[in-house]
């Protein structure tokens, strides 16, 4: 996943997020993300290297304003066993 803004261009979604001082659990990437309107809410939902569990993140970035940045937390911790 990834993100275009005015002022940095396209960059990982990861790494966007790495630049407000949050950053995924070990062994996680993503698999998909939505926004709100207002660009500053993600809901994202990331695997495990072996894509035998998937988690659901709402992370929230600061207003221009520089409001801390709030890892808001697991929102789902959904496990699904592949065969």
């Amino acid at each position: 996943a990834f993100i275009w803004t005015p002022t940095r261009g396209t960059e990982l979604l990861s790494s966007y997020f790495a630049s407000y001082g949050v950053s995924l659990p070990a062994g996680q990437s993503i698999f998909s993300a939505t926004v709100t309107p207002d660009g500053r809410t993600f809901g994202v939902t990331t695997v495990v290297a072996d894509r035998s569990a998937s988690y659901g993140y709402i992370v929230t970035v600061p207003t221009p304003t520089g409001v801390t940045c709030m890892f808001v937390g697991l929102m789902a911790a959904s496990r699904r066993k592949r065969s």
